[in-house]
């Protein structure tokens, strides 16, 4: 059959993606997987028993069209590489042809995950259109739709992966930086322009990857698992061998939901200086692996569960060949600070910029500066490409670094005396918000001051019908089967157990907030909370966060949609945050009116009720407490009014002037806190402790009447 018939067969999509090989230009001629492999001398592949009979078949068509296989090039989860040969137009070339496997290998859960997205070959062809004009970028010049899968045809090269080179040539030495440089300098101009021109993020930096030919010309292969930034919306990771390479926060992304990470152009820094330890040293920077569990494997029953289109995986995380529950910074640090000890002195500063991902410059007394981009690699790597000091200007050099040195120590004795001096006008720095945290204030709320006094009875009056609400609704809720865990009580008290353990919050105060947050999902966001110019909600469910708040924390979350759990996590940081504008003595009401209520609200309704207090309070016959001096403006009750003697007066509290949907949510997570353990469970029987404050017989509070002057 003529290639033009078939093509018409195989339909609109495969034409439209079928690229003329003739119109490619000769730094197009590139491609990867040239990895040593089986020599099969122009025999008709598809004859070969020992392949599947899909991959036969799909190899057979090709061989129809007059491609000839001369080699194998290797074998991925998902697909297998063969080096041909095609005539086009009695011009010979030499491809890479990829054809995907029927039914993938699926040993890593990374590859599950990837694979569960997209067609990963289909995404390949249309990223490398977008990049093709870069020629150190790998191009697919023809695209296939073919039984169901996408083949790629690549233009082949003569070069080899700069993994099976270092381990042939052995590693980058001290007197080989113009090699090093060579090398790296084109991988970083590849991804500047991917990164920054294009914004795409590649996500597949390993050796393997990193083509290299006799003359040291590189070419980046591999397009599978590359996306444009702004449509990166969940975690994608390269497959189980590249994660030595990966980001760490990528990886604690598989096992902490609590702590959400994408792929960046700060994680796709860190891939290439990854990779550049493995030229400098022959070996991986990092031993870590993420293992794919089966039901007979030792932990399983305790492994960290993945849901993947319905199906739940166990996976296990392996530092160094031992179970680990995350990567730490700290520990991560001590790793790469003895890595970067063994390169060459040159190489040091431009790694250390790399691999310290979590160095911070004037919050630390650290001196490295990461790197956020890959501009700022390119700019430390173009020093190397310098020439050094001439032997005149080394020794000149010399020669004001001792006098720099015997100048330094005058200035450190005077700085001596100087520092004995101020000692003691030495005042303590304000407390941070982390110590604010952990602060015994943080997590005892003074529950008699609440319902202890005589205001306790209205307060009990207001939240009668929430008591009631919950008791109806919270058990149901509980009970609600969740795709991921158990039950909805499951995934509250994930959250609870991870926000007290992460950010040290009380699990009695993010329970009860959780709880009433999910209880009230028939609210509507952009009716309370209006919509931002371009229509969208300003607080988000399930948790109404405010969503500047949670673009803010994160910067991964621009152009792209926040789900349920990224509302949840920020919601808690949220939670903590509010408590940071209450001044005074913390209580759990006053905590909940910050986070659901804004500040324009809190205070308008404060000089409305004349009470600073979130509920009624007890106040003596001076009105202290209390703010607006002028009559009306009080709303004090007369013993006579309470029916108790012995009281001076009562204030009502501000919640009486609060949208009437905010304090449904306010008051509901108020009740819950109150039939809420220290351990965040809520006993609903608790509510007959408070009977005898809810069937007080009293007047209703409401707000003074308005005054005008």
């Amino acid at each position: 059959m003529p290639l033009d018939d078939e093509l018409v067969n195989m339909g609109a999509s495969a034409q439209a993606k079928f690229l003329d090989v003739s119109s490619m230009q000769p730094e197009e001629a590139f491609s990867h997987h040239a990895y040593a492999g089986q020599d099969l001398n122009g025999a008709a592949l598809s004859e070969t028993e020992n392949l599947p009979k899909f991959l036969r078949t799909l190899i057979r068509r090709f061989e129809r069209r007059g491609y000839t296989f001369l080699e194998d090039l290797g074998t991925g989860c998902t697909r297998k590489s063969l080096k041909a040969s095609h005539s086009v137009g009695g011009r010979i070339t030499t491809r890479v042809v990829h054809f995907p496997y029927e039914i993938a290998n699926l040993n890593s859960i990374c590859t599950i995950i990837n694979k569960s997205k997209r067609d990963i070959d289909e995404n390949e062809y249309h990223i490398s259109q977008k990049l093709k004009r870069h020629p150190h970028i790998s191009s697919v010049i023809e695209s296939h739709d073919i039984m169901g899968v996408t083949v790629n045809v690549e233009s082949d090269t003569d070069g080899k992966s700069l993994q099976s080179l270092i381990e042939s040539w052995g590693p980058i030495t001290e007197d080989q930086k113009a090699k090093f440089y060579k090398i790296f300098s084109q991988i970083v101009d590849a991804k500047k322009f991917a990164n920054m021109d294009k914004d795409i993020l590649l996500r597949n930096d390993q050796p393997g990857n990193y083509i290299v030919n006799d003359d040291l010309f590189v070419v980046i292969a591999d397009l599978q698992n590359a996306r444009e930034r702004h449509s990166i919306r969940d975690i994608s990771l390269p497959t189980r061998d590249v994660t030595a390479y990966t980001h760490p926060d990528l990886i604690n992304a598989l096992f902490d939901e609590f702590n959400p990470a994408q792929a960046s152009r700060e994680t796709e820094v860190y891939g290439v200086v990854a990779s550049m330890v493995f030229a400098l040293t022959g070996q991986k920077p990092f031993d870590y692996e993420v293992k794919l569990l089966r039901p007979e494997d030792e932990g399983y029953d305790d492994a960290r569960i993945v849901e993947v289109d319905g199906l739940e995986h166990r996976i296990q995380l392996l530092v160094e060949g031992e179970p680990a529950t995350n990567i730490s910074y700290e520990d991560h640090k001590k790793r790469a600070k003895k890595v970067i000890k063994t390169l060459p002195r040159w190489a040091r500063k431009i790694v250390s910029k790399g691999l310290l991902y979590g160095e911070y410059v004037g919050q630390t007394r650290s001196r490295i500066k990461p790197y956020r981009t890959v501009s700022a690699l390119e700019a430390d790597l173009e020093k190397l490409d310098r020439p050094s000091m001439n032997k005149f200007l080394k020794k000149a050099y010399d020669s004001m670094k001792m006098v720099a040195g015997i100048a330094a120590g005058f200035t450190f004795a005077w700085l001596l005396v100087w520092s004995a001096q101020e000692n003691s006008k030495y005042v303590p720095p304000r407390p941070s918000p982390a110590d604010f945290l952990r602060a015994e204030r943080y997590f005892h709320y003074e529950m008699n001051d609440l319902l202890g006094g005589f205001e306790g009875k209205y307060i009990m009056n207001q939240l009668r019908p929430y008591f009631g609400s919950v008791k109806k609704n919270l058990p149901e809720l509980l009970e609600m089967p969740t795709g991921k865990r158990r039950t909805m009580e499951d995934e509250i008290n994930h959250y609870v157990t991870h926000s007290y353990n992460v950010k040290w919050m009380d699990k009695k105060l993010v329970s009860s907030w959780l709880k009433a947050c999910l209880l009230h999902q028939d609210l509507d966001p952009e009716e309370m909370y209006g919509v931002d110019k371009n229509g969208v909600s300003n607080r988000l469910k399930p948790t109404f966060v405010p969503r500047d708040f949670v673009i803010m924390s994160d910067r991964l979350t621009h152009g792209r949609d926040i789900d349920d759990n990224l509302a949840t996590v920020f919601g808690v940081n949220y939670l903590a945050a509010s408590m940071l504008n209450i001044t005074g003595k913390v209580n759990f009401a006053e905590t909940y009116a910050s986070y659901f209520c804004t500040a324009e609200e809190i205070k308008s309704a404060m000089v409305r009720s004349g009470s600073i207090h979130y509920f009624p309070k007890a106040m003596d016959g001076s009105g202290g407490g209390a703010i607006g001096a002028k009559a009306g403006y009080e709303a004090m009750f007369s013993p006579e009014d309470s029916l108790d003697t012995n009281i001076g007066h009562l204030a009502v509290g501000y919640n009486l002037a609060l949208p009437h949907k905010k304090v449904e949510l306010i008051n509901t997570a108020v009740a819950i806190y109150l039939l809420t353990d220290k351990d965040g469970h809520t006993d609903l029987e608790r509510i007959k402790d408070y009977r005898h404050l809810m069937n007080a017989h009293i007047t209703p509070l409401t707000l003074p009447e308005k005054q005008s002057y």
